[in-house]
């Protein structure tokens, strides 16, 4: 109707938010919308570190609006709500809500409701325990009332409403227009009754002002006794200061277009536009002046919106100031201003539903969780596993340390192996126990440390197999001393990387805490202070093991009994696999210790599988009845026989060349020492005629991928022979062009026996 007709309206007391729009282009109010009281509350939550809330709304407009303004506030400051639930004004059962209330940790509760329809809900809420000591209750305007707290059981008022905090309209009464307006408003005659009877004064129409019929016919007397409200005006309500501005606002506006603007006749349209444009003065409730309509940032105000001067005032309900019959409980302890945000009086005590008067947590206080024993056990016995496998392994090492398997796998770097074996266990075993700042720093380097123990010792080993038989005819010797040197550079080098993670990292253990839905836990963990750092460990160690899987893909074609590539790298993968699971592990929302007793069980079951990958075949070989034939041991033993004939020989055709004999592989004397000089001398020439000694060119290395494991010891051994007799016939050749040239003798000589050092070589 209003906007049918071009009549403005300018409101004390309508907040909805809704107003604020087009829909609504004639209305204005001198009270705040409700937009600006949910962002009033949530400030009001900050305040006092409350970020976890649930929240309660009537479905009626007041509530719906207000509810959303609030909803949206507190996503935007980071206040998160548990849970928010709508009613009706007219619900009187809240059992259903009560109860999923009872199930989070929610100690904090905001109502933007409407006032009748609350006590009901406060007085089930606290005989559910729902309510109560250490909670806390924040409303809106509407809650922050009187009437609403006499709603509630007599004995329960002050216990449900200790320490209850919530806005109200800013009525200023500190300020000289609202003492002027409050000192004139006493000073009104009583219009309650006259001389005992109710006052009979009547309007323009003839109707009674202050006098009623009720339903019966009874006629009840109305009017208020103004002496009655107090000096300082506490106890009045907060609307009539308002009331009073909203009048005056409008008087100035028909003054302004009657005089100020010398119109003849009030137009509603241009009255609106008067009232937005031109009216501003300082009112009772603060500066008053009306928008003109804007959006900017968090601030949106409708056209005819309150554009200055919007304020709350704080009240907290103290039991001790309680007294029902005067209308008194809330205490004012502060404001709400648009610019400024809360403000609380440094001269008011703030009353809180708690033992020590302090502000109540927003969940359950932090409860420290501690490491269970069954835990701490777990690790103990997994560690204590590791360690054993390991040791057993070391023994099988010992006591075979003279077979020729054992022995081509180098005793010592097996050794090594089984030593990062040990580390694990102990790094484990450690693991279980109470978290400090040391053990987080011996965690980390007890884990590295076993961690490129095993890649070193895999990489070199694999390193020198590649390395010794693609050496073509080049003399190259790599001891296992050299090997060893290597190690410990490498380990070195990786012991320096440590200190400087350990430095810049700076382990320690940390209190972290982690909220389940219903209370605060705190656990104990080791974090670095650089998180940074893990991600440079995570690349070194990756690349570490790309080295080590590079060099056993060039060695993939060597014969997998001087080979150990295939254990090897899959040693290497099961290594990496591990940082793989535990970086995802990191990411899985799993309790602190689950994940931390997972990461250590982890760390003893890949040690198991990866030291059992590496030496089940070579328990396999050395005790053939674990899996491989008996013919195995009688080839091995064949095998064995075979090598020591082939050192033999070479041994005796070194005394043979010694001799100038020569007698190799069938071969008649290449020189009849019974000839005489000149005989000689003919033979000689003879053999001058003959071509150079030729090279050993078919040492070169089979195929062994298409041949059974089973076969390749026999394929080996039939090659070791094949490339012996090459080499007695070059010695033999080579024996007959040194006696044919006397003056080279000794450097022919020694020629032959660097071939036969090349031989032992490939042998080895």
């Amino acid at each position: 109707v209003l906007k049918t007709f071009t009549i403005p309206q300018i409101s004390m007391s309508a907040t909805s938010p809704e107003l604020s729009s087009s829909e609504y282009p004639y209305f204005a109010r001198v009270c705040p919308s409700d937009e600006f009281q949910g962002r009033a509350l949530v400030d009001l939550l900050v305040q006092f570190r409350w970020r976890r809330v649930t929240v309660f709304s009537t479905t009626n407009a007041y509530g719906s609006a207000g509810v959303a303004s609030f909803l949206a506030a507190a996503a935007r400051s980071g206040v998160e709500v548990i849970q928010s639930f709508a009613f009706s004004p007219q619900k009187t059962d809240f059992t259903d809500v009560l109860t999923t209330v009872s199930r989070t940790s929610a100690r904090v509760f905001v109502f933007f409701c409407s006032g009748d329809a609350l006590p009901e809900l406060l007085e089930q809420g606290y005989r559910a325990g729902v309510f109560g000591r250490d909670t806390q209750l924040v409303g809106s305007d509407a809650v922050t009332d009187m009437s609403m707290v006499m709603g509630l059981p007599q004995a329960l008022r002050p216990e449900i409403m200790k320490g209850y905090l919530g806005l109200n309209l800013f009525t200023g009464r500190d300020s000289a227009p609202a003492k002027a307006f409050v000192s004139a408003y006493r000073q009104q005659a009583s219009t309650t009754s006259v001389s005992g009877r109710c006052n009979t004064e009547r309007d323009d129409s003839g109707a009674f002002l202050w006098q009623q019929t009720n339903s019966t016919g009874q006629v009840v007397c109305g009017g208020n006794n103004h002496s009655q409200v107090l000096p300082d005006g506490s106890n009045m309500n907060p609307y009539a200061f308002y009331a009073y501005d909203a009048t005056f606002a409008a008087a100035r506006a028909l003054h302004a277009e009657l005089y100020g603007k010398s119109r003849d006749r009030v137009r509603g349209a241009s009255l609106f536009q008067t009232l937005v444009e031109d009216v501003s003065f300082l009112g009772v409730t603060g500066e008053v002046s009306f928008s003109r309509g804007f959006s900017r940032g968090d601030d949106v105000h409708g056209e005819g919106d309150r554009a200055r001067g919007i304020q709350y005032s704080l009240f907290n309900f103290q039991p001790d100031m309680f007294d029902g019959y005067r209308g008194e409980g809330f205490v004012e302890v502060g404001s709400w201003q648009l610019e400024k945000g809360v403000s609380l009086d440094k001269k008011s005590t703030l009353v809180f539903n708690t033992d020590s008067n302090t502000p109540p947590l927003d969940s359950l206080p932090p409860v420290e969780v501690h490491w269970p024993i069954a835990y701490e056990s777990l690790l103990q016995t997994a560690g204590a596993l590791l360690i054993i496998f390991s040791l057993l392994i070391n023994l099988f090492v010992i006591i075979k340390q003279d077979h020729r398997l054992i022995k081509m796998s180098q005793v010592q770097m097996l050794l090594i192996v089984v030593g990062a074996g040990y580390l694990q266990g102990a790094k484990v075993i450690l693991s279980s126990g109470r978290l400090t700042d040391t053990l987080c720093g011996a965690r980390i380097g007890l884990d590295l440390t076993a961690f490129y123990l095993f890649l070193c010792v895999w990489g070199l080993k694999t390193w020198r197999i590649h390395t010794l038989l693609n050496a073509g005819l080049r003399r190259v010797i790599i001891s296992e001393s050299d090997i060893l040197i290597k190690t410990v550079q490498i380990m070195v080098g990786v012991w320096i990387f440590i200190s400087l993670i350990l430095v810049f990292g700076n382990p320690s253990a940390t209190q972290v805490r982690r909220f389940d839905g219903y209370q605060t836990k705190t656990y104990m963990t080791c974090t670095l202070e650089n998180e940074a750092i893990l991600l440079v460990i995570i690349a070194v160690n990756a690349f570490g093991v790309a080295l080590v899987m590079r060099t056993c893909y060039q060695a993939r074609d060597i014969p997998e009994m001087v080979n150990e590539m295939k254990p090897i790298s899959i040693g290497a993968f099961l290594l990496m696999l591990w940082w793989v699971l535990q970086s995802y592990m990191g990411s899985i929302d799993l309790d602190v210790y689950l994940r931390r007793l997972f990461d250590e069980l982890g760390y003893a079951v890949f040690g198991i599988v990866i030291l059992a990958v590496y030496f089940t075949p070579k328990v396999l070989q050395v005790y053939p009845g674990f899996g491989r034939e008996n013919t195995m041991s009688q080839d091995s033993a064949h095998s064995n026989g075979t090598v020591g004939d082939n050192r033999q020989k070479d041994a005796d055709l070194t005394s043979s060349m010694r001799d100038g004999i020569g007698q190799e592989s069938g071969h008649a004397p290449l020189l009849d020492t019974s000839l005489s000089t000149t005989a000689r001398d003919e033979k000689a020439e003879e053999l001058s005629e003959l071509p150079e000694a030729p090279q050993i060119t078919n040492l070169v290395k089979p195929k062994y991928s298409s041949i059974p494991p089973s076969e390749q010891l026999q394929v080996c051994e039939a090659q070791i022979k094949r490339w012996e007799k090459s080499l007695a016939t070059a010695k033999g050749d080579m024996l007959r062009v040194n006696m044919s040239a006397t003056e080279d003798s000794g450097t022919r000589r020694r020629s032959g026996i660097e071939n036969n050092g090349k031989a032992r070589d490939i042998h080895d």
